[in-house]
């Protein structure tokens, strides 16, 4: 297959400040524009805070819904504080339906610091409190809002697992969704990547659900480092770090585990994309290299 890169101008037609700058000196950790949860015709953005220089502000972890105001703004419709200590850097975000019951879910990960907590939750899913609701989580009867579900992922405390790039999909074909991540931290935690299973996300946030981990580098013979990405195709989902893409399938009835050659440039920093560009009914993953190895930048094709 061939193919040509050109350059194109893209001009900035609007600046939508962050809510509470002063606060938020970090800036973004993660976000997701161009959403219509509640179907009103607004289009909405979501999106966490990010630590990126450890002032006191920015350790606190924040989300936010913004909606269209009508006159060419954005309103700040819903925001949480996660029930989490302190937060690192680049915390990742997704919207899902996980369990099916037509609320939609934001699935935040903060990163592990253990300035104040020894194992704090790196998993926290707010649903949408009804379909056409602007409000996610469980009202905590002060005025703001817990999640309905929430998971350390560890048992053991100051284990270094930090989630950087995440996947929503049905990889085993059951109907189910799980959340597939890539660990920026594996040479530390020794988990590199994981699949994650959450029963049910109670509506009433009473910690009743169940929740599994699977296919994290333990289970298998490993011989990468850092992963920066995922990407899933089918059954399969890849993890790129710059020693090997690891690709980890299921096969029906068990994980299996392969390692690839690496990108010839790096990894992909948290930017891997699964479209069908030939429009040949087969998926491909398209990835821009970082800054590792030579310093020649490729944009890839891997199917």
């Amino acid at each position: 297959m061939s193919a040509s890169l050109f350059a194109v101008e893209f001009s900035r037609v609007e600046e939508i400040p962050i809510p509470e700058g002063d606060l938020n000196k970090g800036g973004t950790g993660a976000m997701i524009a161009g959403e219509d949860t509640d179907g009103d015709g607004k289009l909405e953005i979501f999106l966490v805070n990010d630590n990126w220089n450890d002032t006191a502000d920015e350790l606190v972890p924040r989300i936010y819904k913004l909606e269209e105001d009508g006159a060419g703004g954005w309103d700040v419709v819903w925001s949480a504080v996660a029930p989490v200590a302190a937060q690192n850097t680049w915390p990742p975000l997704a919207l899902d339906d996980l369990d099916g019951d037509g609320k939609m879910e934001l699935i935040w990960m903060p990163v592990n610091n253990f300035a104040e907590e020894a194992n704090p939750y790196r998993v926290l899913i707010y649903e949408q409190q009804s379909p056409t609701s602007d409000i996610f989580g469980v009202d905590d009867g002060e005025g703001g809002y817990a999640p309905n579900a929430a998971w350390t992922i560890v048992d053991e405390d100051n284990i270094n697992l930090r989630p950087f790039s995440m996947e929503i999909a049905d990889i085993k074909g059951d109907g189910v969704k799980r959340i597939i991540f890539a660990d920026r931290t594996g040479n530390s935690s020794g988990y590199h990547f994981g699949v994650i299973t959450v029963s049910d996300v109670p509506d009433a946030g009473d910690g009743s659900e169940t929740w599994e981990i699977e296919a994290t580098a333990h289970d298998f013979t490993y011989g990468g480092d850092n992963k920066w990405d995922v990407a899933v195709i089918g059954n399969s989902f890849y993890t790129f770090d710059e020693v090997v893409i690891s690709k980890t399938t299921w096969n029906g009835s068990d994980w299996e585990y392969a390692e690839l050659d690496p990108l010839p440039g790096g990894i992909t920093f948290n930017a891997a994309q699964v479209v069908d560009i030939d429009g040949d009914g087969k998926e491909e993953i398209i990835v821009g290299e970082y800054t590792y190895g030579d310093g020649t930048r490729h944009i890839w094709l891997l199917e």
